[in-house]
């Protein structure tokens, strides 16, 4: 019986942990149904998926050039990388709230070129809104090199 509800337990936390791949758009490489075979190559890719997803750093490069004009943080940031390198001069005002929508707890932004005079986000509200705004009880946000 204690076996029966800790397997239970197991795969409620599950589900709930695949809730917001869900809300993504995002899917498990495999679907399996019942009283159909899984093979143990499909089971390992399925684990791999989730140990990337949510078991780490995940981490991406946005290459906004020099012109000023690019962006890219935001995207990146919705398709959960929680360590994004900029490279050039981004233009976006980047919004991390975890409450109303998926944003990884730990964040780190930094720049490709160790040089915050190189790296940097700019304002692309004509000062109406602040560069980076975090909202969030306990998450962490790093930003290294950056201007």
């Amino acid at each position: 019986m204690k076996t029966r509800k800790t397997l239970f337990a197991s795969l409620a936390f599950l589900c709930l942990g695949l809730v917001p791949i869900m809300a993504m758009g995002q899917s498990m490489p495999y679907t399996f149904s019942a009283n159909t075979a899984a093979k143990a190559s499909e089971v390992n890719e399925n684990f791999a998926y989730l140990l990337e997803r949510f078991g780490g750093i995940r981490e991406t490069t946005v290459n906004c050039g020099t012109s000023g004009t690019g962006s890219g943080i935001n995207s990146a940031i919705q398709n959960g990388y929680n360590s994004i390198v900029i490279n050039g001069i981004c233009k976006e005002n980047i919004i991390y709230d975890a409450r109303n929508t998926f944003s990884p707890r730990v964040l780190r932004l930094r720049g490709a070129n160790n040089d915050y005079s190189i790296d940097k986000i700019v304002d692309n509200s004509s000062y109406e809104k602040t560069v980076l705004k975090a909202w969030y009880t306990g998450m962490i946000l790093m930003v290294d090199n950056l201007t």
